[in-house]
C-alpha cells in the first residue's frame, strides 16, 4: 500500500506551533491519489469555497494536539461507516472519509466525494472498509510505502 504525505506545513505561520498530526492519503504506486485529485478538481471550479474551507480546516487540525478527535461527533465530523471507526470530515457538500492510522497522531484519508445523500452509499462503505483492512494488513506486515507530497 502507498500513502501520500499531504503537504501541510511543519510549523504554523502564526503561532509558531509545530505540526502534531500527520495526514496521509491512500495513493497508487505511481503517486496518483484520488483524494488529492478530487480536492484539486474542486479548487479548479467544482466547489471552490467548500474545498478551500476544508483544506484550511485540515491545515489547522494538524497543529491541534487532539487532532481529529476534537471534531468527532460535531457537525464537522462523524462516523460515516457505523461501527467501523471510519469517519468523514464535512464541509458543505464535500466529504473526506478517513480512519486513524497506526502510530502516533496519524489519520489516513481514504476517499473524497461530493455528498449525494444523507447516508454513505453502501458501495462506498464497502470500499472504505476494504481500504481500511488493506491498510491495517500493510501496517502489520510493514509493507507501507510513504510518498512525499
Amino acid at each position: 500500500m502507498h500513502l501520500l504525505e499531504l503537504p501541510f506545513s511543519q510549523q504554523d505561520n502564526f503561532s509558531g506551533q509545530a505540526k502534531q498530526w500527520n495526514l496521509y492519503a491512500i495513493a497508487e504506486s505511481d503517486g496518483n491519489c484520488s483524494v488529492q485529485d478530487f480536492l484539486n478538481a474542486q479548487l479548479r471550479g467544482g466547489n471552490i469555497k467548500a474545498a478551500q474551507a476544508l483544506l484550511a480546516f485540515l491545515d489547522d487540525m494538524v497543529f491541534d494536539a487532539k487532532g481529529p478527535q476534537r471534531w468527532i461527533g460535531t457537525p464537522r465530523c462523524h462516523e460515516s461507516v457505523k461501527g467501523e471507526q471510519i469517519y468523514e470530515f464535512r464541509q458543505g457538500s464535500l466529504r473526506v472519509h478517513w480512519f486513524y492510522g497506526q502510530g502516533k497522531c496519524i489519520a489516513v484519508l481514504a476517499r473524497a466525494v461530493a455528498k449525494q445523500s444523507n447516508a454513505t452509499p453502501k458501495h462506498l462503505a464497502k470500499e472504505l472498509i476494504a481500504l481500511k483492512s488493506r491498510y491495517q494488513e500493510a501496517a502489520k506486515s510493514g509493507s507501507i510505502t510513504f510518498i512525499k507530497g
